[in-house]
C-alpha cells in the first residue's frame, strides 16, 4: 500500500524553465564584464539548450556548460545564478505546473505524506518552500545540498525509514527513476514526461504521466 508520496522539484511541480535560461544568461553577462568568463555562443544559451541542465546539480551543470571553469569559478557561477533565480521568485515570477496546487491537495487530502527531494541548494529549496508556502502539503524537505551531493538513490536509502513505505517517486530525469532501484523498499516510479527529461531518463518509469494532473488517478491505480 502507497502511503508517501516522494516529488521532485523542477520539472515535476515547479515549472522552471521560463526562469533559467534568464538567470544563465544574466550571470554569464555579468561574469563576462568581471572578466571571469569570455564570451559563449549564442546558441548555447537559449532556453531550449539550457534545459537539459534542469533537474541535475549545479556543480554537474557547469562541469558540462563550462569545463574549463576552475571549481572556485564555476561555484562562483553557480551563486550568480541562484541569487537570480531566488530574486525572481520573490518577486512572483515563480510558477507552479498548472494543477500542481490541486494535485497536491489531493494526496494531502488522502492521508498520503508527501516529500520534497531535488536536487538543489538549501537557500533555493527555503525560499520556494516560503514562497510557495510548501508546508500546506510536504512533510519533509531534502535538497542534495545537505546530503553533500550524493545521487537521490542514496538520499532516499538514508531517510526511509522516517516514512511509512511504500512509496512513489515522481518525477522527470533517470536521478528519480533510480530510486525506484533501490533494494530493500518498494517505490513505484511515475516518470514526468512533461518536464524536462532527455530522451531515455524515464525509460525504467513504472507509469509515465503526461499531465501533472494524471500522478492521483496513477497513485490510486496502483
Amino acid at each position: 500500500m502507497i502511503r508517501t508520496v516522494i516529488f521532485d522539484w523542477d520539472g515535476t511541480l515547479h515549472n522552471t524553465e521560463h526562469l533559467y535560461g534568464s538567470a544563465v544568461r544574466l550571470a554569464l553577462k555579468e561574469a563576462g564584464a568581471a572578466g571571469l568568463v569570455h564570451d559563449v555562443p549564442p546558441e548555447k544559451t537559449t532556453d531550449g539548450a539550457l534545459k537539459k541542465y534542469l533537474g541535475v546539480t549545479a556543480a554537474e551543470m557547469w562541469a558540462d556548460f563550462m569545463p574549463e571553469l576552475s571549481k572556485e569559478q564555476a561555484g562562483e557561477m553557480i551563486g550568480r545564478v541562484g541569487t537570480y533565480l531566488e530574486s525572481e521568485t520573490k518577486k512572483g515570477m515563480a510558477v507552479l505546473y498548472e494543477g500542481a496546487e490541486d494535485v497536491l491537495n489531493e494526496l494531502k487530502g488522502k492521508g498520503y505524506k508527501l516529500l520534497f527531494l531535488s536536487n538543489c541548494q538549501r537557500n533555493y529549496m527555503n525560499v520556494h518552500r516560503d514562497y510557495f508556502h510548501l508546508d500546506r502539503w510536504i512533510d519533509g524537505f531534502y535538497c542534495s545540498e545537505d546530503f553533500d551531493y550524493i545521487p537521490k538513490p542514496e538520499i532516499f536509502l538514508r531517510i526511509r525509514d522516517d516514512w511509512p513505505g511504500d512509496f512513489v517517486m515522481a518525477g522527470d530525469r533517470a536521478s528519480d527513476m533510480a530510486v525506484g532501484e533501490v533494494p530493500g523498499s518498494k517505490v513505484i516510479t511515475i516518470g514526468c514526461s512533461y518536464g524536462y527529461g532527455l530522451p531515455g531518463d524515464l525509460a525504467k518509469a513504472d507509469h509515465i504521466a503526461d499531465d501533472i494532473r494524471k500522478i492521483p488517478e496513477i497513485i490510486m491505480s496502483i
